[in-house]
């Protein structure tokens, strides 16, 4: 399930350098447009994330820990698309629309706003 129609394929990986682990290739970036993160750029690639309250999450959520679960939302790479779930009870928007179902395929400048937090998916070229 997607939000808009205009979807295109996410651009393939490239291929990692000898030595490097597929992991570390940066496919895309989690962008912070508002709340205490603003300006922050997080890189994503074959590895899940966790968002979160929690310190031992990737991505910590910090400013309004009452509406942010300690493990909130985890992002990961399936196919050629970059999927979001919520994984507990919380407010959660995807491109300004409330989330309604617990998982999304997440298409190339998605914005997500757990909170105080806005974020934008931005694909690597």
């Amino acid at each position: 399930m997607t939000l808009r129609e205009d979807r295109a394929p996410y651009p393939a990986a490239a291929t990692p350098a000898a030595g490097t682990p597929p992991a570390a290739v940066i496919l895309a970036e989690l962008v912070f447009l508002e709340g205490p993160r603003a300006g922050e750029r997080v890189p994503l690639g074959a590895d899940a994330i966790n968002l979160g309250s929690s310190y031992a999450s990737h991505v910590v959520l910090t400013g309004d820990e009452e509406h942010i679960a300690p493990e909130h939302a985890r992002i990961w790479l399936h196919g050629d698309h970059f999927v979001f779930r919520q994984l507990d009870d919380g407010d959660t928007m995807i491109c300004g629309q409330p989330l309604t179902l617990p998982m999304i395929v997440l298409d190339d400048g998605d914005e997500i706003r757990i909170s105080l937090h806005r974020m934008r998916l931005e694909h690597r070229a």
